[in-house]
């Protein structure tokens, strides 16, 4: 199972560098499907996993409009590095 995951995964990059959105949108959604499988296998409900992620990022990212508010960093406007600075420091915790 993981090595068709990493199979599909490596035919989503292929397609990147082809610069082909309609494959690439093709690849990515055999890799979610692949996943799915793998959650399956693993006995881990997908739909569960990809709540329980998305609550986990929302709630971090609820950390980081606070951080950067705090130290006066308009999100709108930084650079992506601070930007990813403010998400490493609030993942680490």
């Amino acid at each position: 199972m993981f090595d068709k995951v990493a199979e599909e995964l490596d035919e989503v990059k292929e397609a990147l560098l082809l610069k082909n959105k309609a494959a690439v949108e093709e690849e990515l959604g055999d890799l979610l499907f692949a996943v799915v499988n793998l959650s399956r296998h693993l006995e881990v409900c997908p739909q569960h996993a990809l709540s329980m992620a998305s609550s986990k990022f929302n709630q971090r990212f609820d950390k980081v409009k606070s951080l950067a508010k705090l130290r006066n960093i308009d999100m709108t406007n930084a650079h992506i590095d601070t930007l990813e600075a403010l998400w490493t420091e609030i993942k680490q915790g």
